[in-house]
């Protein structure tokens, strides 16, 4: 972990606060200087060509994986059950509700996210996000991230935080909470709220700076078609595979770091090896 109990408890309490600027203080007094978060990505051309840009892709929240995610939940009193004689009530509160509803997904159509960890050597995000190992994982200088964006690490809890009516919603900390059950991906998270791109599937960021380590999938080939199936093949050409040389051709240009990690032959754990740029 990158921070003590202790401090992540302060920053929570920031988050809680509301208080963006003594949530980053907070993380920048405690996190060391070499700190790195992890971005697994598939290794496409596109990946590749976004690294070269200086561009990174958000997300839409409506369109991660968990359905939970980002929610912003207000209960606005609706019973599960109405007598008869309150069947006007239990129509209002049903449409109250529904309008409630419907503004917080209002507010969560303008949230992006970009998600990182704390980890390069995760095996099921390796699978998951870095195509089944086939992908490579970009090492972030941490302190630079939180200086320029908004930038966090994510609070995992086992119950929803809900609101009342007459509560003020917190968003920044429903953007940052998930359910405990992906704690293990040990997540941190770029934060966007842009008004202007309400309801698109995505946001990119220009000048977004470089990674300071590159680690390739050790499942990775150095030619392109050797993992491409044939359905594959009609996929467009920025969804195809960079090639190993590609990525180290741009490795070597920026100064990045290299890494191929190799499989440990005693316990179930990836080994990175550096790779000599020099040779």
């Amino acid at each position: 972990m990158l921070l003590k109990e202790s401090a992540f408890d302060d920053y929570v309490s920031a988050i809680e606060a509301n208080d963006i600027i003594e949530a980053k203080n907070i993380l920048l007094r405690v996190i060391k200087d070499d700190a790195r978060i992890y971005r697994y990505r598939r290794g496409t051309e596109r990946d590749l060509s976004n690294l070269i840009d200086k561009k990174i892709r958000l997300c839409n929240v409506f369109n991660l994986n968990d359905p939970y995610d980002c929610t912003i939940m207000v209960d606005c009193g609706m019973k599960a059950e109405y007598p008869k004689e309150e069947s006007e009530k239990a129509l209002e509160d049903y449409l109250r509700q529904q309008k409630k509803n419907m503004d917080m997904a209002a507010i969560r159509s303008k949230l992006f996210v970009a998600s990182f960890s704390e980890t390069n050597t995760s095996f099921p995000m390796w699978g998951y996000y870095a195509d089944e190992h086939k992908g490579i994982c970009l090492g972030y200088d941490l302190k630079e991230l939180i200086k320029r964006y908004c930038c966090f690490p994510v609070i995992y809890r086992e119950e929803l935080t809900m609101y009342s009516e007459q509560d003020d919603t917190n968003i920044l900390l429903s953007a940052l909470t998930k359910s405990s059950e992906w704690s293990h991906e040990r997540e941190w998270r770029i934060v966007e709220n842009c008004c202007e791109h309400e309801g698109e599937s995505g946001i990119i960021l220009d000048n977004f700076p470089n990674p300071v380590e590159i680690y390739i999938g050790i499942r990775h080939k150095d030619t392109v078609y050797d993992l491409i199936d044939i359905k594959e093949r009609d996929y467009k050409a920025d969804e195809k595979y960079t090639s190993l040389l590609d990525i180290t051709d741009y490795a070597e240009k920026e100064s990045i770091d290299l890494y191929l990690p190799v499989i440990n032959r005693k316990e179930y754990k990836l080994i990175p090896k550096a790779l000599n740029l020099n040779l």
